[in-house]
């Protein structure tokens, strides 16, 4: 159960009280966390090592790869994110596009998936196999 409290998860405020020095390794994910604008959707999955370590090599890359195909403004006009999944990491690649398409077989994930991206405009999810 998460609780709310003035607008804030109580697992949102437990992270806001930890050392710095202990949130530094997380780097933007813990802004990620800690600026998640629906709290109660907040991805714990980001302070995995491995799960971690995944997400900066996708983060990486597209950094890479929008600032080489960067054309009047870094980026790219569309993505497709197959096999999308609950979304985890599309918050961030939507970061580098301006439409992100997210498809997956299953509607469940693609369920939690709007529930945890909300508020990205850029982005939709349709179901497709």
């Amino acid at each position: 159960m998460v609780e709310i409290v003035e607008g804030h998860s109580t697992e949102h405020q437990a992270l806001n009280n930890l050392n710095p020095q202990l949130l530094n390794p997380l780097n933007n994910l813990n802004l990620q966390l800690l600026n998640n604008p629906n709290p109660s959707t907040l991805n714990f999955k980001l302070l995995f090592p491995t799960f971690r370590n995944r997400y900066r090599f996708v983060a990486a890359r597209l950094k890479k790869y929008a600032a080489a195909h960067a054309g009047a403004a870094p980026g790219f006009e569309s993505a497709l994110n197959l096999g999308t999944g609950e979304g985890d990491y599309d918050r961030m690649i939507a970061g580098y596009c301006t439409n992100l398409t997210g498809c997956d077989v299953n509607e469940e994930d693609l369920a939690h998936a709007r529930t945890l991206n909300l508020g990205v405009m850029n982005l939709r999810y349709e179901p497709n196999n």
